[in-house]
């Protein structure tokens, strides 16, 4: 709009110029001394657009000149821009098959944009992250060097130097490189977080926190996770001077304790100290100030066993203020029922647990819960029964970080070096076990000690056992067919002896005896021109210990079987027959 304006001006301009030189009157004369005859008269109005014309081809001239002389640098200007642009296009394919990981694809676009950006150092860190994908070390190392001579790209190189001796092992050179960065670039973030780490692993708790107040400062980290992440530092510093110097030790505890209430850690530390040192009031606020934010069970034993002196109904007393303090009625509940337990206050232990014995009680409320039936009853069958529960049930919280459980709280993460990476939890299940129920009452222990038995186990048949008598095998002699002596049906087998009722037991199970296998004799085979020696009939004697397979010739088969009309006869064939039969010999 305001180039057409400025259009629709100029062309006004031009007409009302050429309409006042039109208007002009008047000549222009042209005199010559020496031939006067030569005078002329020119209107003076195309004196003056001759002379207009004459400037327009002028410029017109000297614009089609300098465009001739200025061939030469738009030729090398489009050959550079043509480039520029090739270069472009591969860096941006070389970007998309590094984000997609195609390592081929991408050395071969870095490439291509390093032949075609020769003195950029784009191209350099594009073969440096395409090596870097491809496992090429020396190949990393060289172009995230070659960087490091580049202003612009200098943190790139240290950052990619960094990450690479991080990847081998190499902390020390990481932590040179991190120093580098810090130094030379102040708001380097990541370099930072590389220095803080390395102070946390070297136990430099002081440097740590100046560094997290740099961070802070930076705005990489918000003031909550600073706050945090300070507390957590002073803890572990305050947990280092506990033994050397414990008010101290106190007093940064309680300055944790400021900046993260919910601290536990801190707060275990700080009421340990003081409760040491007698101040056992203030220790106490402590912990029901920190208990309802955060409630950990030894935060609720230092509070209930504070005073050594106390008996075990004191000790009930304190459980009971510390379980009504918050609304959190598992740890709670669990101090509470331990301290009954130690007051032989059964029933209200057994009324603390009560609401925990749902579906999936906790491996804490079933131990405890087996504690009380061995010491209220001395049922060890129920206690056994509680601690069979335990094993398949849900585990209680404990201290993880990065899939490492610690029975003690840590500052750092022991696999990534993160702060404040141990959290209070339950595990997760890894492995699906059916849990044990408890529907029915438990039987009663026996005189020996056996197991329970349960309502619904009792309540199942029990399966009658049917002796099965032992198969007859009649062989007949090869030469000639010899009388065959069958055994007898052997008499149905007597009913099991019943076990000793340990349950009601159910409607007897009528029992059905097997009917035995009917004996099947084989068909003489036709006579042989050989001679065999007769067919011997061997009687099985019973024997009351069987002889040792190791002990018998390699064709003796073992005692003959026996029923109860006698021994069982069995004719076998002769030995010279044996051997023509299987081949042996």
């Amino acid at each position: 709009m305001v180039r057409m304006l400025f259009l629709v001006l100029i062309l006004a301009a031009l007409a009302f110029g050429t309409t006042h030189i039109l208007d002009l009157e008047g000549v222009i004369k042209i005199e010559d001394v020496a031939y006067l005859a030569s005078n002329k008269e020119i209107p003076l109005k195309f004196a003056v657009l001759a002379v207009a014309a004459a400037l327009v081809l002028l410029v017109l001239l000297i614009y089609i000149f300098l465009k001739v002389f200025a061939i030469p640098g738009w030729v090398k200007r489009t050959s550079l821009r043509r480039r520029q642009e090739r270069a472009f296009d591969a860096v941006k394919k070389s970007l998309l098959a590094i984000s997609a990981g195609d390592r081929e694809t991408a050395n071969l676009y870095a490439d291509s944009a390093q032949r075609l950006l020769r003195h950029d150092p784009l191209p350099l860190l594009l073969s440096a992250q395409a090596a870097e994908i491809g496992n090429r070390k020396i190949s990393v190392e060289k172009n995230y060097h070659a960087l490091l001579g580049y202003q612009e790209t200098r943190l790139s190189g240290l950052h990619g130097l960094y990450r690479e001796a991080r990847r081998e092992g190499k902390t020390g050179d990481a932590m040179g490189y991190a120093r580098q960065a810090v130094a030379a670039y102040p708001n380097a973030a990541w370099a930072h977080q590389a220095v803080l780490e390395a102070y946390c692993r070297e136990h430099n708790w002081k440097n740590a926190q100046e560094t997290i107040d740099r961070l802070k400062t930076l705005r990489v980290i918000d003031r909550a996770t600073s706050d945090r992440q300070k507390a957590v530092l002073m803890t572990a510093e305050a947990r280092e001077k506990q033994e050397s110097d414990p008010e101290t030790a106190v007093q940064m505890a309680q300055k944790a304790l400021k900046l993260a209430p919910n601290l536990a850690p801190a707060a275990i530390l700080a009421a340990t100290l003081l409760a040491r040192d007698g101040r056992f009031k203030k220790a106490a606020n402590l912990i029901e100030a920190t208990w309802v934010l955060h409630p950990h069970p030894e935060l609720a034993r230092i509070y209930i066993n504070m005073r050594p002196s106390d008996s075990a109904l004191d000790r009930l007393s304190r459980a009971r203020t510390l379980a009504e303090k918050g609304n959190h009625p598992v740890e709670g509940r669990h101090a509470l029922a331990k301290a009954a337990l130690d007051a032989r206050e059964f029933t209200e232990a057994r009324k603390a647990l009560e609401p925990l014995l749902g579906d999936s009680p906790t491996v804490n409320t079933c131990l405890l819960m087996a504690s009380i039936e061995y010491a209220e009853l001395g049922a060890e069958g129920a206690a056994r029964a509680w601690i069979a529960r335990a094993a398949h049930a849900p585990r209680d919280p404990v201290w993880i970080a990065d899939g490492v459980i610690s029975d003690t709280w840590e500052p750092i993460s022991p696999v990534t070096g993160r702060i404040d990476a141990f959290v209070w939890k339950a595990p997760p299940d890894t492995v699906q076990t059916p849990l044990l129920t408890l529907d029915e009452p438990v039987a009663a222990d026996d005189a020996h000690g056996a197991l329970p038995v349960t309502a619904a186990e009792a309540a199942a048949p029990v399966p009658a056992v049917v002796a099965t008598p032992a198969p007859v095998v009649v062989a007949d002699p090869a030469p000639a067919p010899a009388p065959v002596a069958k055994a007898p049906d052997p008499a149905p087998a007597p009913a099991p002896a019943p076990e000793p009722e340990l349950a009601p037991e159910p409607d007897p199970v009528p029992v059905v005896a097997a009917a035995p296998e009917p004996v099947v004799e084989q068909t003489a085979e036709p006579a042989v021109e050989e001679t065999a020696e007769p067919a011997v009939e061997e009687t099985a004697k019973p024997a009351e210990t069987p002889q040792p397979f190791f002990d018998r010739p390699p064709d003796d088969p073992g005692p003959e079987p026996e029923t109860d009309s006698g021994p069982v006869t069995v004719t076998r064939p002769a030995k010279d027959e044996k051997k023509k039969r299987f081949g042996i010999f």
